[in-house]
């Protein structure tokens, strides 16, 4: 029996417990256009894996790399970004070159 009531105390100081809550958050859209790389060397350099903030990327990391005009419109370091006919949220990682506007 008193085990009975030490399991119902505990269950109810959990349910109790404050339950953080994810804030409102209201999704700006921008249309850009879009392209993909793979940081392996070929495609970029010998530091493939290490993005413009100095993030090491993984194969399981959702990263993007945006140009770098829409820094200035928001899309900064660790920005979280939702792509429009892919799952989950992607953070901005990387930063491409200078000659490219609006990606």
């Amino acid at each position: 029996m008193k085990r009975i009531w030490s399991l119902l105390i505990l269950l109810s100081c959990f349910s109790c417990a404050k339950r953080e809550t994810m804030p409102e958050y209201t999704w700006q859209t921008l249309e850009v256009r879009a392209s993909a790389y793979n940081s392996v060397e070929w495609q970029t350099d010998e530091d493939g894996n290490l993005a413009a903030w100095g993030d090491t990327l993984r194969p399981t990391t959702r990263a993007i790399a945006v140009s770098r005009d829409l820094l200035k419109k928001g899309l900064d370091h660790n920005t979280p970004v939702f792509i429009e006919g892919l799952d989950g949220v992607f953070l901005v990682k990387d930063k491409m070159h200078y000659r490219w506007r609006n990606k």
